[in-house]
């Protein structure tokens, strides 16, 4: 009767132990039972090139990654912003056509996309343009493949490009030479040439060429980076007026850029040393090139 008695004692044991354990197991939800979503990571990044591309017809490569595949398509969209807080600076002109929303197909990891940029009109030299994930869709939100699109973290979702401005001239290292010539005497007409830091006859003068033709002011190797000013001026003639010329750059490497034909002047002012018209040359080095752009 002992042993029976025990016997009967441990069997009431697990069996109340088991029906313990079913009875908990049956109090959790579907969703407690669920196992967590691994984060999925979203990467945009800059393929090509690494350093910088022209305005004029550049194109750079993006590529947007997924940390891990899900077995539904996956839609990036994408904007562009550069550092003038714009991307229309002129109207009716697309600085930069991309495909705005880029689409990672199921079971993918990865997509690619190619961005063009286009002369804007504005001679600002160069610009940032920063690309960044706008937001992420998806024709499904449901669990799958352990994965959810709402926990995909933005990390790494901003790359930028420096843009420049397609130069006027790339030329070597070296003096780069603005001459003014003319049919006639040096005195009849008398056309004088500046090379000035602002485009004023009252700022600081870098060269200038008084009395002699042709006229001749020199941008010199040692000059560094940075905008400086050519002005022409026909000296005590009150404009307005017209005189055949001929005004032009030359580079180290023996281009030259033809800029006048002829010094032409219809505004109405009053005869003195001021120069009537100006050109802006930007020198920008480049590694062992210079370029220059003139407007």
């Amino acid at each position: 009767m002992k042993k029976n008695s025990k016997f009967s004692t441990i069997l009431c044991m697990v069996v109340g132990l088991s029906f313990y354990s079913c009875e908990d197991d049956s109090s959790l939800t579907n969703e407690q039972l669920l196992v967590e979503p691994t984060p999925v990571n979203i990467i945009l990044n800059k393929v090509s090139p690494e350093e910088f591309v022209f305005e004029t017809g550049g194109q750079v490569t993006f590529e947007v990654t997924l940390s891990a595949a899900i077995d539904y398509d996956v839609d990036v969209r994408l904007t562009a912003k550069s550092d003038d807080n714009s991307i229309e600076t002129t109207p009716g002109v697309k600085e930069v056509t991309f495909p705005t929303i880029v689409t990672i197909a199921s079971g993918s990891m990865a997509a690619s996309i190619t961005t063009t940029f286009s002369d804007d009109t504005i001679r600002d030299i160069s610009e940032v343009y920063t690309f960044s994930i706008e937001n992420v869709t998806s024709t499904s939100g449901t669990y799958s493949n352990n994965f959810n699109l709402t926990n995909i973290q933005n990390s790494s979702s901003v790359t930028s490009i420096l843009v420049y401005d397609t130069p006027t001239i790339v030329t070597s290292v070296g003096d780069v030479n603005a001459i003014l010539d003319w049919t006639g005497s040096s005195f009849s007409p008398d056309l004088d040439l500046y090379l000035m830091s602002q485009p004023s006859a009252s700022s600081s003068a870098f060269d200038f060429s008084f009395y002699s033709k042709p006229e001749v002011v020199t941008i010199r190797e040692s000059f560094s980076d940075g905008d400086y000013f050519i002005g022409l001026d026909n000296w005590n003639i009150a404009t307005p007026y017209d005189v055949p010329c001929d005004f032009s750059i030359t580079f180290p490497d023996g281009q030259t850029l033809p800029l006048l034909t002829s010094l032409t002047i219809t505004e109405t002012a009053g005869a003195n040393s001021a120069p009537d018209i100006w050109f802006k040359v930007t020198k920008f080095t480049f590694t062992n090139e210079v370029w220059y752009y003139i407007q």
